[in-house]
């Protein structure tokens, strides 16, 4: 029978992963980093998680089943991960990449500020849209940098501006996050809308080799 758990803050949910307790009490930066292997296998466990937080996360996932609320969620050649508040989240044999990173935010650090608005309207932390986002080694390492930047603010001691900074890093990430998602899915209806421009992009050769053969056959029909 599968078994539902559900956690409302972070430190509980530190708790349950076995990583340290959380920096702050309602934002977190976690490392996944390890010098002894390049792969780490996930334990197959009969539960269904949900949290009270949004969730990024940059890692290579190798093989395995996500299912994001009913659905199975599509990671292929994709490394970004964005999850809401409260959707449910199963595994199956998941396999990753033994180093990456994830930031959880607590709805209530958003509270109040211009950016909730932005990531509860964000279309990529919905259920509609259950695959990760694809990125080329150039965008990956962007958006690595800008989670580099969140971690070394979340690890220093907080102050007065701590906030203000992390946000505002948020929000680059949320807006990088935007574009190459539009980017996406705009690519993919190119593609349904105008199929024909793939071949018409392809090698002379290689046009040859598809039309001429039909025709040749037609000829000999024909005569």
């Amino acid at each position: 029978m599968t078994e539902k758990l559900h956690f409302s803050n972070l430190h509980d949910y530190h708790q349950f992963l076995g990583i340290a307790a959380p920096e702050h009490p309602l934002f977190s930066v976690v490392n996944i980093q390890s010098d002894t292997t390049d792969e780490i296998n996930c334990p197959d466990t009969d539960l269904e998680i949900s949290t009270d937080f949004y969730a990024i996360s940059l890692k290579h996932i190798l093989e395995g089943a996500i299912f994001y609320g009913q659905t199975k969620y599509d990671f292929q050649n994709g490394c970004l991960i964005c999850l809401a508040p409260r959707q449910v989240v199963q595994t199956k044999g998941l396999k990753v990449k033994s180093r990456g990173k994830f930031v959880l935010i607590h709805e209530d650090f958003l509270r109040g500020t211009p950016i909730q608005k932005d990531i509860e309207a964000a279309n990529y932390f919905s259920y509609s849209v259950h695959e990760a986002l694809h990125l080329s080694p150039r965008e990956g390492s962007l958006i690595s940098s800008i989670l580099d930047t969140l971690e070394q603010e979340y690890e220093q001691h907080h102050d007065a501006f701590s906030k203000e900074i992390m946000l505002s890093q948020l929000k680059t990430l949320l807006t990088y996050a935007e574009r190459f998602y539009q980017r996406q899915f705009q690519q993919r209806k190119k593609a349904r809308l105008h199929p024909w421009k793939t071949v018409s992009t392809m090698p002379l050769k290689s046009l040859t080799q598809i039309i001429c053969p039909p025709l040749r056959r037609l000829q000999e029909t024909c005569i």
